[in-house]
């Protein structure tokens, strides 16, 4: 078989993938942080953040806390809890413009908040902004943690496949032809 895409540019520009978006896609794919303990999605005072409960997980010191909610989006990020009266830092691998890709995932092991044990997060903002001064911001990819508590190559790149394939198999025709020449069309057309 082979593959048909339609002559109208009008309808090729509605229903296929631009190259942009597929780069923008695969942006990220494979990379992540270490895993954090905990995450808010409330404002922290990062000064003095008061408490050592983030999302109803308890953490310690050490611990790696995904902050996500904070009044100033430029706070967002993961950072090192060290005691309830003491400033949090940002975790070494996440304080660098160039640490900071679209769709680079984060997985937090415990959120008691959400009834559940952890949730995955990407981060949605542009490529390599400048850490504290340009907003970075995170969305929620998945509850619970993925299968064995780690993300792997090979589980984002089943889930980039399966985006891609939605994404480009919107206008596409496959053609077969049997044994007496005769041809086979299966489309995505509603019609």
């Amino acid at each position: 078989g082979f593959t048909i895409l339609p002559d109208n540019s009008d309808a090729k520009s509605l229903f296929q993938a631009t190259e942009a978006e597929l780069q923008q896609l695969a942006l990220g794919a494979g990379q992540f942080w270490e895993p954090a303990d905990a995450h808010s999605d409330v404002d922290v005072d990062i000064v003095n953040p008061g408490t050592d409960t983030f999302g109803g997980a308890v953490v310690t010191v050490g611990e790696r806390v995904l902050l996500l909610g904070q009044t100033d989006a430029t706070e967002n990020g993961i950072y090192l809890f060290v005691s309830s009266g003491v400033a949090m830092t940002r975790a070494l691998d996440a304080s660098d413009d160039a640490e900071f890709t679209p769709n680079k995932t984060v997985q937090v092991l415990r959120s008691a908040e959400e009834g559940i044990a952890g949730a995955t997060f990407a981060y949605t903002g542009i490529d390599a902004p400048a850490v504290d001064s340009v907003s970075l911001p995170f969305a929620l990819k998945s509850q619970g943690v993925v299968g064995d508590n780690s993300i792997t190559e090979g589980k984002l790149a089943a889930a980039l496949a399966a985006v891609l394939e939605a994404k480009t198999d919107k206008y596409v025709e496959t053609v077969t032809t049997d044994s007496n020449g005769y041809a086979t069309i299966n489309h995505t057309l509603s019609s």
